[in-house]
């Protein structure tokens, strides 16, 4: 009995030791909106059209092909039929109130019109916010490559790897990345790091 006791004692005197090393450590809280999550590459957030480079008109031929996979018909496509006989993209919106951001869309598009974002903040106060048109689809796609290829800094591809889990970075105003954790052996460039383990 005694010594179940002292067992118990013992794992308590354990998990507070614990818990005051913590508390008198590093303080891992992101001050958001100051400082934001860098998520991995292959992050899902909202399927966004891509812009033909050339012409800045969305690659987007109307086909219908995203539309018909979305399991939750979060996508509408408006076209018309052209004088030379060939649809033309005239509306397409998404509504993330339904979307489940689940890539199918962008997966079955086969002229590379559409990717997945790397955009997580899509909160909105009332339905109509979260509809997408396709001035803004094409806007927040112009920042993107096909296979969501945003430029991002190699450093965060690093982190992210080396770490097993998402990590955000503060920017300050002499370098690009505060020091804190070192990136690779030997390195003196380093991140302030949160990883989802």
């Amino acid at each position: 009995m005694i010594s179940r006791i002292g067992k118990v004692l013992l794992a308590l005197a354990q998990g507070m030791g614990l818990t005051f090393k913590k508390l008198l450590g590093p303080k891992y809280t992101m001050q958001y909106p100051e400082e934001r999550w860098h998520v991995a590459p292959t992050f899902r957030g909202m399927p966004v059209l891509l812009p033909n480079p050339e012409t800045g008109t969305a690659k987007c031929t109307a086909c219908g092909i995203c539309a018909r996979n979305c399991p939750v018909d979060a996508i509408a496509i408006e076209s018309e039929t052209g004088e030379d006989r060939k649809k033309k993209l005239t509306g397409y919106s998404v509504d993330m109130a339904r979307c489940i951001v689940c890539g199918l869309c962008a997966e079955s598009c086969p002229f590379n019109g559409l990717t997945m974002a790397n955009e997580y903040e899509l909160a909105g106060y009332t339905r109509e916010q979260l509809v997408y048109t396709l001035p803004e689809l094409l806007a927040i796609g112009s920042q993107y490559t096909f296979n969501n290829q945003k430029d991002v800094p190699q450093s965060v591809f690093t982190a992210y790897f080396a770490e097993g889990g998402f990590c955000y970075l503060q920017p300050t105003a002499d370098e690009k990345f505060v020091p804190r954790v070192p990136l690779l052996p030997g390195s003196s460039r380093v991140t302030k790091e949160v990883s989802q383990r």
